[in-house]
């Protein structure tokens, strides 16, 4: 049986090249390590390619057996590292709703599953997807039942239609920067914001996968705190990673989201990245040798007020970087 997938290993079987012969034994490792399937998913971001089929596979609706009584599994409607949202029917009241299944045959993957349902039903704010129901298939699996969302994520809708303009962007995620004001004063931190994870619904901008969510209290204890795993993998996408992400200090705090947040709108509007690297390692030392390409270089054309508020985000010093508060206000339009 084949061991844990280094980096090199992984950028080769996304892109289809020295995959090993013992491929099939290869995929069940995948399939069972919760490590590698959440490697996988990352390096898929950085590489900009979609998981190879084998990384995560979606099960027939047949194979709920626990959900069938309330909801009928329609069709699949997302596919991640290690889950997959359906849209369903809720028999129950007659209305479509998404159902997210996690494969949770992993301690800490169920965990973070259960934090999910837990901010998304304590955290009420308007840009925040709120979880309706959380249980348990007879699998094992974790069932998230959420609002049926219709539009598209942020990613998607820049790869559609290119740049943005500065206000365009503005109203855009000004209401991500106020559910992250909400987060953060009842001391959630997000730890991935991100375009896939920003959703423009027709009824308004959501805020998706508190997955990685943190309590503050918790980011402060040095035995969970900073953002490796127990097989010293990073969690994040890495090009949104702030630096005290990226090198794993001992806490990483509510700046950490507002960097975050900082690299998303600079994207929007330049179509480039603030740091330019392929690979965690490339992205890592442009971090911490500061090569952070300022946004008025790559888009003259952006007000200096906006290029000014998402430069100061892109401090590599947390106590730099502007609260979510003032980013909010920054971002808002002026009232009357």
């Amino acid at each position: 049986m084949p061991g844990c997938l280094d980096e090199n290993q992984v950028v080769d079987f996304l892109q289809g090249t020295n995959v090993p012969t013992e491929g099939e034994s290869f995929e069940r490792h995948i399939e069972g390590c919760d490590a590698c399937r959440e490697l996988l998913a990352t390096m898929a971001t950085v590489l900009d390619t979609p998981l190879r089929e084998g990384a995560t596979r979606a099960r027939m609706p047949s194979q709920f057996p626990a959900v069938e009584g309330r909801y009928e599994m329609l069709h699949v409607i997302g596919k991640g590292g290690v889950g997959v949202v359906w849209e369903a029917q809720d028999l129950a009241v007659d209305r479509r709703v998404a159902v997210k299944v996690v494969r949770c045959d992993n301690p800490t993957l169920r965990r973070r599953t259960l934090r999910e349902a837990r901010v998304g039903s304590v955290l009420s704010h308007p840009a925040v997807l709120a979880v309706e129901e959380c249980f348990e298939t007879l699998d094992g699996d974790l069932a998230l039942v959420m609002e049926l969302l219709t539009g598209e994520d942020l990613a998607a809708h820049l790869a559609r239609v290119g740049r943005l303009s500065a206000e365009g962007a503005s109203t855009l995620l000004a209401p991500v920067a106020s559910a992250l004001t909400a987060a953060h004063a009842v001391g959630l931190v997000h730890r991935d914001i991100k375009p896939h994870n920003v959703y423009l619904a027709a009824n308004g901008v959501r805020l998706l996968d508190f997955g990685m969510t943190k309590l503050m209290s918790e980011l402060g204890l040095a035995s969970t705190a900073g953002t490796l795993t127990a097989s010293n993998m990073v969690l994040g996408t890495p090009h949104y990673m702030a630096p005290e992400q990226l090198f794993g200090e001992a806490s990483v705090g509510p700046a950490a989201d507002v960097w975050a947040l900082g690299v998303v709108l600079y994207e929007c509007v330049s179509a480039a990245r603030p740091v330019d690297g392929k690979s965690f390692g490339q992205i890592f030392r442009a971090v911490a040798d500061g090569n952070i390409h300022p946004l008025r270089d790559v888009a003259p054309e952006v007000p200096e007020p906006f290029a000014a508020l998402v430069m100061r985000m892109l401090q590599l010093e947390p106590a730099a970087r502007p609260t979510a508060v003032e980013v909010h206000q920054g971002l808002a339009p002026a009232p009357g």
